[in-house]
């Protein structure tokens, strides 16, 4: 905080504080303006989609000295 009384009521911010504190601000405004967009758009969004010639499959693996499973995937 300045103290050379030229705020005039004001907090002054000076030198590293300024550019912390404007970054900061800017950064949350320009979030703020990011999340607002991407609200308004509205679209399916597909992470992984099935190929056609794709399988999965699973099956139990016992015998006389083992248990577990078998998982199978082709694509």
């Amino acid at each position: 905080v300045s103290s050379s009384g030229n705020c005039d009521g004001y907090v002054c911010l000076e030198g590293p504080r300024w550019i912390l504190v404007s970054t900061l601000v800017m950064g949350a405004v320009g979030t703020g303006i990011g999340v607002g967009v991407d609200a308004l758009i509205h679209r399916e969004r597909v992470l992984y989609r099935k190929a056609p010639g794709s399988r999965t499959r699973v099956a139990p693996l016992v015998g006389p000295d083992r248990v577990g499973g078998v998982v199978a995937m082709t694509w």
